[in-house]
């Protein structure tokens, strides 16, 4: 049987596509953007409602990093 700590713990780690909106600074169709194009990791829960797991998100975010003129 599942421990009801870990899967409360779990759902705190959800983060809903409006606040995601919010961090990114992007309207509702740049997100849609980012999920299709930039392959943004996120869990369909029904045809108009997505939501994403915070860890995905900041891995997600680390991957896009880019550093300039690397070699000074």
């Amino acid at each position: 049987m599942e421990n009801r700590s870990t899967k409360e713990e779990t759902l705190q780690n959800v983060v809903p596509e409006k606040e995601v909106q919010e961090i990114l600074g992007v309207s509702k169709e740049g997100l849609s953007r980012l999920r299709y194009e930039k392959k943004l990791p996120f869990v369909e829960v029904n045809r108009k409602s997505r939501i994403y797991i915070e860890s995905s998100l900041v891995k997600w975010i680390s991957d896009q990093e880019k550093v300039l003129n690397k070699n000074t």
